[in-house]
């Protein structure tokens, strides 16, 4: 919306996803680092081709179809500190990591489907605070529509978030370790100065606490 020396102001909406949108994708060269396997994104991998197609099932709609994966991904991981990348085999071995691993073995997972898919890097909003966070981008039809398997919405992925660094991984997990993303962690302030939910738009007062949960309110 406006930028000075110091600070931007930006509006981020949670895209939609298109309804209808078929796959397999056709691979094509715009899309194929996406759709083809990789060190990190082991989607030839048979045990993890058969559980993608298991959790497909004979579901036709592209985001139906991710959404099965997400959802698979978020009740069967648990999350560890301990361990940041690690290969799509490792992680659903052992299903551990931090949310680096949810991401990618849900984009694995995608992939195996023939879905295109790509690892974020950026900030969520989450316990009242921005921090840094790692979530997976699906193509749905012509549109990458964010997909987080750690921090769980019904569809999605909520607008509270900053991208910063996207990556098929495909030269390895520098591209987004060890770029502009990292040189940004730790280095900027985020404040919310007003959010819009069901319809209705709320200012956000400077200096405000954040929401807190009592009970169910």
């Amino acid at each position: 919306l406006s930028q000075t020396e110091n600070e931007v102001i930006l509006e981020v909406r949670r895209p939609e996803a298109v309804p209808g949108a078929v796959f397999p994708a056709a691979k094509t060269e715009d899309n194929r680092q996406y759709l083809e396997p990789n060190a990190i994104i082991q989607s030839d991998d048979a045990a993890i081709a058969r559980l993608a197609e298991e959790l497909v099932g004979s579901e036709s709609d592209a985001f139906k179809a991710a959404l099965r994966l997400k959802r698979w991904v978020a009740e069967n991981m648990k999350f560890d500190l301990g361990i940041v990348f690690a290969p799509a085999t490792e992680i659903i071995r052992d299903r551990r990591g931090t949310c680096v691993g949810y991401a990618t073995l849900l984009a694995t997972l995608a992939r195996a489907a023939g879905l295109p898919s790509r690892i974020v890097m950026g900030y969520v909003y989450a316990l009242g605070m921005f921090g840094g966070h790692a979530w997976a981008e699906i193509m749905i039809g012509d549109a990458w529509v964010p997909l987080d398997a750690a921090i769980v919405s019904a569809g999605v992925a909520d607008a509270a978030r900053l991208s910063l660094a996207a990556s098929s991984l495909a030269g390895g997990i520098g591209e987004i370790s060890l770029g502009a993303a990292q040189q940004v962690f730790g280095q900027v302030g985020v404040e919310i100065l007003g959010f819009e939910t069901g319809g209705k738009a709320f200012s956000v007062a400077p200096g405000a606490p954040p929401f807190s949960i009592t009970g169910d309110l």
